[in-house]
């Protein structure tokens, strides 16, 4: 089972709960692409908005900056952070034995 928060509903605490199999993941991958070249065409909003997947990306980056680092990283400082609207965040990524 995948739980999916947006960054919209984090406050709400708003879950989306999908089943998942391992060995699903190609499937599951191509649909994504299919759905996103469909609203692309069509010229429509994604499922999950590409506000959120800037977020996503941006907090990826934060925390791989992070672990190389090994220090905190201010979110809001990143070379997107003026792409998207967002409180600031901090990310740490360490490494778990």
């Amino acid at each position: 089972m995948v739980r999916l928060c947006s960054f919209a509903d984090v406050p709400t605490g708003k879950w989306e709960e999908y089943p998942y199999e391992l060995n699903n993941f190609h499937t599951l991958y191509k649909e994504e692409m299919k759905h996103f070249l469909s609203c692309v065409q069509a010229k429509k909003e994604t499922i999950v908005p590409v506000r959120d997947n800037v977020l996503s990306v941006i907090v990826g980056v934060a925390l791989k900056q992070s672990f190389i680092e090994r220090k905190m990283i201010n979110v809001s400082s990143m070379k997107w952070s003026n792409a998207v609207e967002k409180p600031a965040v901090f990310m740490k990524a360490e490494t778990i034995v």
